[in-house]
């Protein structure tokens, strides 16, 4: 499989979290949304979710947790 030079990246949210991720300027990874425990609705499988979370570790970085990351900065579009 090749990996396209310049992939499109996605990140679903439901409307009423858009203000707190332009307040961050950023998007939030699912373990700092459950510490931070912010309004709004949280979509996505709980399943899937928790399994990110508590067991997918990345194998570059043993012990980091696939839902404790996320790219950190978010680029508004102009």
């Amino acid at each position: 499989m090749t990996v396209p030079a310049q992939p499109k990246i996605y990140h679903i949210a439901h409307v009423d979290r858009l203000a707190s991720v332009v307040a961050d300027n950023s998007l939030l990874c699912d373990g700092e949304i459950q510490r931070r425990a912010p309004p709004g609705t949280t979509i996505g499988m709980s399943t899937i979710k928790q399994r990110r979370l508590n067991e997918l570790v990345l194998n570059s970085r043993p012990g980091l947790h696939v839902g404790d990351c996320v790219r950190s900065t978010f680029v508004r579009a102009r």
